[in-house]
């Protein structure tokens, strides 16, 4: 794995876990008052959701690419279901609100 992908996978990481913490504190906060961030959160979960993603992803790419063919197909579609179960929720939230 080279240098540059280490450094995406290290900022990924951290934007990941800062947005899903700062998130899930605001969800908490407005939860005490009866008030939640509506589709703007629901955004805000799958941004993160997705930059966790990619953090596991990469090294998920590169251990799948030296493996078997069902390994490889396996890695794929494992990542599309992950992205799309992601981002639907969000797609329907706004188009339902």
């Amino acid at each position: 794995m080279g240098k540059n992908n280490n450094g995406l996978i290290k900022t990924c990481a951290f934007l990941a876990l800062a947005l899903s913490a700062i998130v899930l504190l605001i969800n908490a906060l407005l939860g005490l008052v009866g008030g939640n961030l509506g589709w703007l959160g629901d955004i805000l979960v799958a941004v993160g959701q997705i930059a966790m993603a990619v953090c596991v992803a990469i090294p998920a790419y590169e251990y799948s690419r030296g493996k078997a063919l069902w390994v490889k197909i396996l890695y794929w579609v494992a990542l599309v279901i992950y992205v799309v179960s992601a981002v639907i929720p969000v797609i329907t939230g706004l188009v339902g609100k």
